[in-house]
């Protein structure tokens, strides 16, 4: 993992929120072979993102004891049809859940 990822300064485009989300080295190297955010096996039907890198970290942390995961940074629509908000999910702060279909429209950017 890089501990001191960074997010880009690109301006966050009207009626979006930037969100993190720690992945494993796999689901990582998918992301920078197919610019896409797509299931693994054995995986929910959409995928979760944490409101902060440092939350996203937490989570990293937290499913992946090891260190060994990655950060990536998402642009979500503020009104994505599946759209779900938990204001603390499993306590490491505020998430939110996309189905599939709305992850297809989004670009998933890793942070080095």
């Amino acid at each position: 993992m890089d501990a001191e990822a960074v997010p880009t300064t690109a301006p966050i485009p009207d009626g979006y929120t930037r969100v993190y989300r720690a992945v494993s080295e796999a689901e990582y190297q998918d992301i920078l072979a197919t610019g896409l955010l797509r299931q693994g096996p054995n995986s929910l039907e959409g995928k979760w993102f944490a409101d902060s890198l440092e939350d996203a970290k937490a989570h990293g942390k937290g499913l992946m004891p090891d260190g060994n995961f990655r950060l990536v940074e998402v642009d979500v629509p503020d009104n994505a049809p599946s759209l779900h908000l938990d204001p603390d999910l499993d306590g490491r702060g505020p998430a939110r859940f996309l189905h599939n279909d709305d992850l297809a429209t989004l670009v998933p950017r890793p942070l080095e």
